[in-house]
């Protein structure tokens, strides 16, 4: 490091900490960066800093139509709100908020250019003319030989005049950095300790691509710089780039950053999380009715603990919380039980009221065909009982479709096909006298209570051919919990219709 670096340096220490967020947009926003996100904003939070939203959109082979907007959406969804960045008008357009854009690298082509081209007078990048043919047949006999595919450096020793020539001739190049023979690069991650690279493993990396554009290593590094990013928090796949963004730091005599690379995602049997494997998109959670709040708390414990017996946390809770000594070298385990059991928790935690429009809202959105008879009595089962809004539709089913089922079902293993149709009746005699307003808890608990007490029936001659009347299973929320959530006419055509059915079995 220089003198200069490390005035820089010590310089920076005093500064608010300013962290990026910034992803590719080629695609929609894979879980593991939202949780990139969610650590860089905590720690910038959490000491007044700044956190930025930059958007990385220099491959354009893999653009992916809308992605800038969903990337925006989501972190708004979260409450990540970030200081700088792209943010969307009322007309769906981009504008920007900060001193440091443009915030696309897309619209920065000639700041790229301008460092591309100082490298070079520096002695520290080349112009590459080598063609595809070239780099093919130069692989293909590093592979043979079993060698590491790098490029060999040809053009890096290519005379003034000869580089001159070409340019005039407007041959197609490409800048390429000059990286060291026998050297160590050595970087400290926050997280990892000090690291050592050898310089000769390391390939003369492409720096600027023949369309104009800039590869990641150049442009992020330029853009952390101008923008006064301080601390970069990515994940740990980033690793083997690092020692190419050293030199480049080193050759511009700008102050390093701090590193901090997280670790990596695996499912429970230490599988790569991949689509394969399940959802790894965050709007696929957020499209099942998981709640952002529980996403949140799970996800910043994938790597983090706070070092306490604390597992439930707000956003606001994990930003003072949040430290960077905390986070594991050790692969974090995506399990989506825990995330269930946290979901639950959240929305256990919604008072009926927030629940049941939520849960409306979800409906109306997925399932719209669930809110033709849906009531407060629903909503009040189905906080207690599911763990996301997606498993409403597989518990609820029997309430917009009676499951057809065996007459025989009706009658409970104790009991009779007359004392099952007697229940059914007299239940059915007495639900058709009930007014609207008496159609709740009480009054139908006090009923079934006298019933089984002064008719001579035992639990299971009453409530077993109810349940199956009402919801067409052996297994389903309690009876009087159906009665409720089906209403008073739909419990009584559904009662009306297994009498008829017992009444048909007596007969054959």
């Amino acid at each position: 490091m220089t003198i200069g670096q490390k005035i820089r340096s010590l310089f920076m220490k005093s500064q608010p900490i300013i962290t990026r967020f910034a992803p590719s947009p080629t695609g929609y926003m894979h879980i593991g960066g939202l949780r990139t996100a969610l650590y860089n904003y905590a720690l910038a939070k959490k000491t007044n800093g700044q956190f930025i939203l930059r958007i990385e959109d220099t491959d354009r082979q893999r653009l992916v139509a809308d992605s800038i907007i969903d990337i925006i959406n989501t972190l708004n969804s979260f409450h990540l709100h970030y200081d700088q960045g792209p943010i969307t008008k009322d007309d769906h357009t981009l504008s920007e908020i900060g001193n440091n854009g443009p915030y696309l690298q897309s619209a920065r082509l000639t700041i790229y250019q301008k460092y591309g081209q100082k490298l070079i007078a520096q002695g520290n990048a080349y112009y590459c003319f080598c063609d595809s043919d070239r780099l093919s047949q130069l692989h293909e006999q590093q592979t043979k030989e079993k060698k590491p595919t790098k490029y060999d450096g040809f053009c890096r020793h290519l005379t003034p005049a000869t580089v001159a020539d070409n340019l005039n001739k407007k041959k197609s190049y490409v800048i390429r950095l000059a990286v060291p023979a026998d050297q160590k690069i050595e970087v400290l991650d926050e997280i990892r300790g000090q690291l050592i690279f050898d310089s000769n493993l390391i390939d003369d990396q492409i720096l600027i691509k023949s369309d104009g554009y800039p590869t990641y290593h150049l442009a992020v590094i330029v853009d952390d710089h101008l923008m006064g990013v301080n601390h970069i928090i990515r994940g740990e796949e980033w690793l083997p780039s690092t020692p190419k963004h050293v030199l480049l730091y080193k050759y511009l005599d700008w102050p390093l950053p701090k590193y901090i690379h997280l670790p990596l995602l695996i499912n429970r049997d230490r599988s790569k999380l991949s689509k394969r494997s399940g959802d790894v998109a965050v709007c696929d959670y957020l499209a099942k009715g998981y709640l952002p709040e529980a996403i949140i708390n799970f996800i910043a414990l994938l790597g983090w603990h706070p070092g306490q017996d604390l597992e439930k946390m707000t956003l606001d809770q994990i930003i003072q919380l949040f430290s960077i000594k905390q986070i594991n070298k050790a692969a974090a385990i995506f399990d989506v039980e825990k995330l269930d059991w946290f979901n639950q928790y959240y929305l256990q935690q919604l008072s009926l009221s927030n629940f049941s429009q939520s849960l409306r809202t979800w409906l109306s959105q997925n399932h719209p065909e669930f809110l033709v008879n849906f009531n407060e009595s629903q909503a009040q089962v189905a906080q207690t009982r599911i763990k996301k809004f997606a498993d409403y539709p597989d518990y609820f089913s029997h309430l917009i479709k009676l499951a057809t089922y065996p007459t025989s079902l009706l009658i409970f293993k104790k009991s009779t096909q007359s004392i099952s149709l007697s229940a059914l009746e007299k239940i059915n005699q007495f639900l058709t006298t009930l007014t609207t307003t008496q159609w709740q808890q009480e009054t139908l608990q006090l009923f079934f209570t006298d019933l089984i007490k002064n008719c001579g029936f035992n639990n299971g001659d009453v409530y077993w051919p109810l349940r199956v009347a009402l919801s067409g299973k052996e297994h389903s929320e309690a009876p009087l919990e159906l009665l409720l959530e089906l209403g008073q006419q739909e419990s009584i055509t559904r009662i009306k219709s297994a009498i008829k059915l017992l009444h048909e079995y007596e007969n054959k």
